[in-house]
């Protein structure tokens, strides 16, 4: 499903260079739950955004579904990203000005989406969350972990084959971590390979798959379940 061949990434500054990857490889199956690990500073971000289609790589191929994607143009990238791509960060990045329902149904509009299929839509994800109670409310009446709830479900409501979740925990206690893992790991029992970036041994625990980074290089992969 997907495929990172020899990805690198070079971030320079006049003279300076700084290298964020170093040839990384890693081939990820439909369905798979990979947990990215390392410190910071280890390209965890960084590999995250190339795998959205967020930042090109210096050199190297990503592939997804047996296509190459990248050296696609701009506009073709938001319009994959888009359609197969859905994100999670550790901060929620709500709009703040809409409320639970508008946030969700809000990337079922762009892709232009009829109404009466984003309605469908956003009452199931809300229902499957245990969260059309919640539908009216804003941003600013939720919890820290609530917020991330209504995240997962802007991210999935496109039906996406991938979620990336970067520090999906790092905002959150413990207890309220474990909510959201145990929320991904549904999303990931539905079908949707789950792509997640912690720093964080725990958490990344709770993936089927280990990929450790240090410094820019993939130094271990660890088959967990």
């Amino acid at each position: 499903m997907l495929q990172v061949k020899d990805i690198s990434k070079e971030y320079r500054n006049g003279e300076l260079v700084r290298v964020a990857l170093s040839n990384i490889n890693i081939n990820v199956n439909p369905g798979d739950f990979v947990m990215f690990y390392g410190p910071s500073g280890s390209g965890k971000t960084c590999l995250a955004n190339i795998i959205g289609l967020l930042e090109y790589p210096s050199s190297g191929d990503l592939i997804f579904m047996d296509a190459s994607v990248t050296e696609l143009s701009e506009r073709d990238r938001l319009l994959f990203r888009r359609g197969k791509i859905g994100y999670l960060f550790s901060e929620s990045r709500l709009i703040e000005e809409l409320t639970v329902y508008e946030n969700i149904e809000l990337p079922l509009v762009y892709l232009k989406m009829k109404k009466a299929e984003r309605k469908t839509r956003v009452l199931k994800v809300l229902e499957d969350f245990n969260m059309l109670h919640r539908k009216k409310q804003f941003p600013k009446d939720l919890t820290a972990v609530q917020k991330q709830k209504v995240a997962i479900a802007r991210a999935i409501v496109v039906e996406p084959s991938v979620l990336i979740a970067d520090e999906p925990t790092g905002n959150l206690s413990t207890t309220e971590g474990d909510e959201i893992l145990d929320m991904l790991s549904v999303v990931n029992e539905s079908g949707i390979t789950v792509l997640g970036f912690t720093h964080s041994g725990k958490v990344a625990g709770r993936g089927q798959k280990v990929v450790q980074l240090i410094d820019g290089h993939l130094v271990r992969e660890n088959l967990l379940k």
